[in-house]
Formats: structure tokens, sequence, C-alpha cells
């Protein structure tokens, strides 16, 4: 039993080395639902739980293609504790106030959408978005890139936040690598943690040929990697992924928009 207590706190440890999307609302990971957390949802940076790719001589996958989380579900704002509160300077919240509810987020090819994101520890390396059309039963293999890979703490297109949500990162530093508080470094692929406890705000366009219908968009962050996929020694080389499902509308019958946040009535 003690081993046992012992392997968990270690697996929360590791857990938490997470980070998320805020907005759009993720699908929520029932394997974080143990404490400290609360029910059902668990761990608010863990969506998409996290596997370590420690040996560099094999292809890295996850178990499953959405590590278990669970369809048609989105974490609620109040996951997110004392972040769920944050505001971005628009004003809006940086946690997407429709998590939680059942209708499913509808969004119409060629649409240019917002991305916000929360690192909680921060591992660097890239993240890119991935799509399958799915009848609930998503593959692998299935999944095609719909972003080239970017940069997850040092993006030119992101703008990144201390956790206030409003005060601006400095540009191309690392604010939690330097040994005494409020130290900054030049940034650096190789080191970990560069930028904790971080938001992140950017845009993804969708292409236009995306087939109608049901599909499971994949955030994918892979930790101690360079976008031309070259593997960097000093970050946790593992993988964080959040998946979310969406009904594609027919580009035929649907307008593309320029903000996700002028698609929110869609999702009633």
């Amino acid at each position: 039993m003690a081993l046992m207590k012992l392997l968990l706190a270690s697996f929360v440890a590791c857990a938490l080395g997470h980070g998320t999307p805020t907005f759009p609302a993720m699908r929520p990971n029932p394997a974080m639902a143990h404490p400290p957390y609360s029910a059902p949802y668990g761990c608010p940076y863990c969506q998409g739980d996290r596997h370590a790719c420690e040996d560099w001589s094999k292809k890295c996958s996850p178990p499953t293609p959405c590590m278990r989380a669970t369809p048609n579900k989105t974490v609620p704002p109040a996951a997110f504790g004392r972040y769920k509160d944050v505001l971005h300077p628009d004003g809006h919240p940086w946690v997407d106030e429709n998590g939680g509810q059942e209708p499913m987020t509808k969004w119409c090819p060629g649409s240019t959408l917002d991305l916000r994101y929360f690192i909680k520890a921060d591992h660097n390396g890239v993240w890119r978005w991935e799509a399958q059309r799915t009848d609930g039963n998503e593959t692998e293999a299935a999944f095609s890139n719909i972003t080239d890979w970017r940069w997850a703490n040092n993006d030119p297109n992101t703008r990144y936040y201390y956790s206030d949500g409003h005060s601006p990162l400095p540009a191309h530093e690392c604010i939690s690598a330097g040994e005494h508080d409020n130290e900054t470094v030049p940034w650096a692929n190789n080191i970990p943690h560069c930028r904790n406890e971080m938001f992140a705000e950017t845009t993804f366009t969708l292409p236009k040929t995306l087939t109608p219908g049901r599909n499971v968009f994949r955030w994918y962050w892979y930790g101690g990697m360079t976008p031309e996929g070259q593997r960097v020694k000093g970050p946790e080389p593992g993988l964080f992924l959040s998946c979310v499902d969406v009904m594609v509308e027919d580009p035929k019958t649907c307008t593309p928009t320029t903000s996700s946040f002028s698609m929110v009535e869609a999702r009633a």
C-alpha cells in the first residue's frame, strides 16, 4: 500500500507538468479524477494526460489517440480553480465560459480561430493542431495535420502573458530559468521550465477541405522537440494531448469567421 501511494504521488507530480488549451474548452480526462483535485474533472492542467518519451530511438506515440479523455464532454471553468476568472486584456475570461455545457462546438471551414492556452510547467517544445472525421472511434492513423509545428513558448505569431493574464512576458526571454525571482535569461530551446505558469494566445486557420460532420481536433504538444522534428536534451521529452469534439459545418451553407468569439452563439 505504501508503495502504491508513492507511485500515485509520483504520477500526480508528473501530471502537473501539463498545459492545455483554455479556449476552446477541451475534453475532460477521468483518469485525472483523483485527490487532491475535484472529481470528476481532475487536474486542470492534465487534459489528455502525459506520456514520457525517454527512448529516443523509437517513435513516441500516445497509448490512445486522445489519452482516454471523455468524448462529447468539455472541461467546465471551475476545474481551473483560481485561474477560471483570470481575464484577458480584451475583457474575456482566458478559460472558455462555455466549458461543461453539452452543445457541441461548430466550426466553419476556412475560419481563422482563436486559441488560448495555459502552461503550468513549461517543457519547451512545439505544438500543432490535428484533426480527423470520426464516428466516435478515432484512430491514431487517421489524424491529419492542419497546422505546422509552432514553438510552445517562443512563437512570433503568439502573445504570452504572466499568470495574471494581462502582463506581457518579455520577448525572447526565459522567466523561470534564473536562480532568483524575476531573473531572466535569453530564450533557448534546451531550457526546461523556461516560462512556467504562462497564458498564451494565437490563431489558427481551418482548412477549407475539412469534411463536414463530426470531427475530433487534437492539440498535440511535444516537449523537448524542434519544429523540424529534432529532439532537444534538457526539457522533458513528453507528449501532451488535448482533444475537442467539433461539428464541422458544410462550407456551402456556413460563413467563415475571423474570431472564435463571434461563433459562441453557434454552440447553442
